[in-house]
């Protein structure tokens, strides 16, 4: 997650248009299959995803 977030940036850094990005695994992503992935699988995109995407000020 942190890696795709990082390329999102680069990319809009060099003009890119950049209108949304989302998450292909979004059922693994929210947790919905615990007995199939462990929270350390989920909780640690969640807080990427949170902090470096939604939280980040346009340039």
């Amino acid at each position: 997650m942190y890696s795709a977030i990082k390329g999102l940036l680069e990319a809009i850094a060099d003009d890119a248009q950049i209108h949304g990005a989302g998450i292909f695994w979004w059922p693994s992503f929210i947790g919905h299959y615990p007995f199939l992935y462990s929270e350390t699988y989920y909780l640690v995109d969640q807080d990427h995803w949170m902090k470096d995407w939604v939280n980040v000020k346009p340039p």
